[in-house]
């Protein structure tokens, strides 16, 4: 540690802003451009991949390279869930990605001195993001700026243990990374054999939902009542938690107090959820554990388990029908009443059966959902740790090789 020099952020970086791309050419349609926005970033530091779809002109300084290192400036939640984390943008041959607006590229100033790999985890540290939030600005929206983030001031390791340090949390990501790729893989496959099972099956009947499952919209205890959320143990999820597949990660927890004096509803594991608001309108995914839900959230449920596992592939499968019915100019939206209004095609019950024996797939993402938030668990554990020196990188490798 003696050999660690106290520097700030300022000394190291630059931090660019991006460029205001024209909503105009925003895009439904997958295209060749994908926006970064404050929406890719997740609580805690690091990518998401939702894709915002550009279709217009690009100015070619602010198209992004794999590894370029990025940090949010502004964030929506009153909480500021993910204001100055940074993320790395990742390699994907589907698409490119532009540096949009509310977003700053860290450019690093000398490679020789300060390695990026190493800064982002400076700048996914809490101590970091304390500092962050105390000059942030902006009561609905907050706000931080390069400068307010460049001022941030740390102890610097030589290159070499920079290296070391980024590569041992790195490791965790990349597993963390894998069995995202792997739970995306078994929901593709799961919604394909879904799909041909139904090719080959005569309609058995037309319900409206409401008449096939519980459906709830939640709500959020008000923030004014400390005895709604200080100690709080139960996850409370609001539409970008939905990012999450399955959603295990909750933006806050509440307690038994906050639960029975608000609108928010418990929510049983396996309900199918769906953001019917803002950026994140259509968003679905699936409960990993039982859940409170906000007012951006409609969760749909079952008691009858074959039905429940139809349900969440049907609604998959119409989401865009219901998201035609938005309304709203600033903000678009859908109700309750339209979920519950809608009609669903029911398949014979061979068929049904068939399909809920593809459930094990989406149990599968579960487990290794759950281990991914172990590793973040121990990740950011080591974290603090590692930037303050007082846990070596031999000791945490040792740790890092028994957890992947």
């Amino acid at each position: 540690m003696s050999e660690w020099e106290k520097v700030k952020l300022e000394d190291l970086v630059r931090i660019k802003h991006g460029f205001a791309f024209k909503g105009e050419h925003f895009c439904v349609q997958p295209s060749r451009y994908s926006l970064v926005t404050p929406g890719n970033f997740a609580i805690g530091g690091g990518f998401l991949r939702t894709k915002k779809f550009y279709d217009g002109p690009v100015p070619q300084e602010y198209v992004l390279a794999p590894g370029d290192l990025l940090v949010t400036m502004t964030d929506l939640s009153k909480a500021g869930d993910t204001l100055g984390y940074s993320a790395v943008v990742p390699r994907d041959e589907s698409t490119t990605y532009l540096h949009n607006q509310r977003v700053g590229l860290v450019e690093v100033l000398d490679p020789s001195i300060a390695d990026p790999a190493f800064l982002q985890w400076v700048m996914r540290a809490s101590a970091y993001r304390q500092e962050v939030l105390a000059s942030a600005t902006g009561t609905t929206v907050r706000h931080t700026s390069p400068g307010r983030i460049a001022a941030y001031e740390f102890h610097l390791p030589p290159l070499s243990e920079q290296r070391a340090i980024a590569a041992v949390l790195g490791a965790l990501d990349d597993k963390i990374e894998s069995n995202r790729r792997s739970i995306s893989r078994l929901e593709d496959m799961f919604m394909l054999e879904c799909a041909a099972l139904m090719a080959d099956a005569e309609p058995a009947g037309v319900q409206r939902l409401a008449e096939l499952a519980h459906l709830s919209l939640g709500g959020t205890p008000s923030r004014a009542n400390p005895a709604f959320w200080d100690g709080g143990e139960i996850p409370w999820i609001n539409s970008g938690c939905l990012h999450e597949r399955p959603v295990l990660t909750p933006a806050d927890y509440v307690t038994q107090l906050g639960l029975e004096r608000s609108a928010t509803k418990l929510v049983p594991a396996g309900a199918t959820v769906v953001a019917i608001t803002g950026a994140t309108l259509g968003v679905i995914s699936r409960l990993g554990s039982p859940c409170a839900i906000n007012q951006s959230v409609v969760a749909i449920c079952s008691p009858d388990q074959p039905l429940n596992t139809y349900l969440y592939f049907w609604i998959r499968s119409n989401i865009a029908e219901l998201v035609s019915s938005a309304t709203g100019a600033a903000q678009q939206h859908v109700n309750k009443s339209n979920f519950e209004e809608l009609r669903v095609a029911l398949p014979p019950g061979r068929t049904l059966a068939a399909v809920h024996e593809l459930r094990a797939l989406l149990d599968q993402e579960v487990r290794l959902a759950k281990e991914s938030r172990t590793l973040s668990q121990l990740r950011d554990a080591l974290l603090p740790e590692l930037l303050s020196g007082r846990l070596r990188v031999r000791d945490a490798e040792q740790v890092v090789s028994e957890a992947v």
